[in-house]
């Protein structure tokens, strides 16, 4: 079966690291995939189905028999609920998100889950350092980590291309390579992420697979990965997202230098033994979570088209666990990150458009 995986697959941040991680498992089951920007309708060619990720334009349904989504919903357009009834499903990363787009479009909306990158590597030594793994991204609460460092004894690794992160303690680089940075998530033994909001939140799943000691947010969907309800960060404020055009769903949440100092008490007050059950159980957890993400993946993807099974839904899918525009659209949008100067938007017109086949 063809497939087009639609988004912004060079975007240098999360969505390039979805399109890549779908590609390689829809591949594993045999599908032949192109891969390309939402933006590129000429770079197009005829499938089975598209699978927009993040994004989306209705000009390129016409590319494919069947649309499908996986949305994030701190990135949702409200513009784009309009287009919703066309897709046949709707594949959440996170519990979070599966109970937004329930709310939109019923029984099409699924709890998929996601298979991040695992870099586990039981054989290098655990340090009691905490790792800030910032990235391209504005949403993690830097500020307050930063502030909380000034009185913290315990060594900080920041990675992040915001801007340099200076204080005692702290550690900087603005990029690691991938040998360096499997190396740092495992012997980083605290994993700190109070992010403000996350998507499907690639950071806080990889260190779940290494299994690291996570600290973050209390709210979701940061809290779904967390092990340990005392390294949970409270949050000190919820906003409206920036972008008023976005989502009423999401709030961008505030954390303070306090409520991270005090996360980062707890947790190096804990005994070796509590942290290895912590460490344990998040590796498990991780485990748990990815075995079940490529089984339900696989019997969503090899499903026959939905015209050729007589407008079927599928109510035989592994069960779920826990919880239960027009062109004119596209066009403001582009709009939008033209002239928007926030650094997401900075980099969306930096990206290049390209097509992988």
């Amino acid at each position: 079966m063809k497939w087009n995986i639609i988004s912004l697959p060079n975007n240098q941040c999360g969505l390039e690291m979805h399109c890549s991680l779908l590609r390689t498992r829809l591949e594993s089951l045999g599908h032949e995939v192109n891969v390309l920007a939402y933006n590129a309708p000429r770079l197009a060619s005829m499938a089975d189905r598209n699978l927009f990720v993040e994004l989306v334009n209705p000009d390129l349904f016409r590319f494919a028999r069947e649309q499908w989504l996986i949305p994030m919903a701190e990135w949702w357009r409200n513009s784009w609920n309009v287009e919703l009834p066309k897709f046949r499903y709707v594949l959440c990363g996170t519990r979070h998100g599966y109970q937004i787009f329930k709310r939109k479009v019923g029984d099409r909306a699924m709890y998929l889950g996601m298979e991040p990158r695992d870099f586990f590597d039981p054989a290098i030594p655990r340090k009691r350092q905490f790792l800030h793994a910032v990235g391209g991204s504005a949403a993690k609460n830097t500020a307050a980590v930063s502030a909380a460092w000034r009185s913290t004894p315990a060594k900080l690794i920041v990675l992040s291309r915001m801007g340099a992160i200076k204080g005692p303690n702290i550690e900087f680089h603005t990029h690691v390579s991938e040998s360096e940075l499997h190396t740092l998530m495992n012997e980083s033994l605290f994993h700190l992420m109070p992010s403000a909001m996350e998507g499907y939140g690639h950071s806080l799943h990889e260190a779940e697979a290494v299994g690291a000691v996570i600290l973050t947010t209390d709210a979701p969907p940061m809290n779904e990965v967390s092990h340990d309800a005392t390294l949970l960060i409270p949050p000190a404020a919820f906003r409206k997202h920036k972008d008023t055009t976005l989502t009423q769903d999401v709030e961008w949440i505030d954390v303070t230098a306090a409520g991270v100092a005090g996360a980062v008490r707890r947790a190096l007050a804990m005994s070796d033994e509590k942290l290895a059950s912590i460490q344990a159980e998040t590796r498990r957890h991780f485990l748990e979570e990815r075995d079940a993400f490529r089984a339900r993946f696989a019997q969503l993807a090899n499903s026959p088209i939905d015209s050729e099974a007589g407008g079927q839904q599928w109510p035989n899918l592994i069960p779920l666990p826990g919880t239960a525009a027009q062109p004119q659209t596209v066009r403001h949008f582009a709009m939008h990150v033209a002239t928007c100067e926030c650094s997401v938007c900075r980099r969306r017109k930096s990206a290049r458009i390209v097509t992988n086949k």
